[in-house]
């Protein structure tokens, strides 16, 4: 851990690191403005990037997003060059582009 990270991590509080742990919404952590840490939009998709359109809204439209398959069944097949392949197109979807983050 880099020493910045070590001295941020010290000067949180408690409260403040369990509020990092669950967020100020479901799509937004906290912000801790005492130490400078601006909230951020998070997404979902352990299986593919999902994001809603109203991240203020909980049963907003998402934007499309594609699912891959679990890691578990990735790793099962043994295929790395499907693995690469599945990772170039991963950075390359629509859902990763700057529009979701603000």
């Amino acid at each position: 851990m880099s020493k910045k990270a070590a001295d941020l991590l010290a000067a949180l509080t408690l409260e403040e690191k369990a509020l990092l742990c669950t967020g100020a919404t479901p799509w937004l952590t906290v912000t801790v403005e005492r130490l400078g840490l601006n909230s951020i939009t998070v997404t979902d998709g352990p299986h593919g990037l999902r994001r809603l359109v109203d991240i203020e809204r909980m049963r907003s439209e998402s934007y499309p997003a594609t699912c891959f398959p679990v890691a578990a069944a990735l790793s099962a097949s043994w295929n790395v060059d499907l693995l690469h392949e599945m990772g170039q197109r991963w950075v390359l979807m629509p859902s990763n582009s700057s529009r979701m983050y603000r």
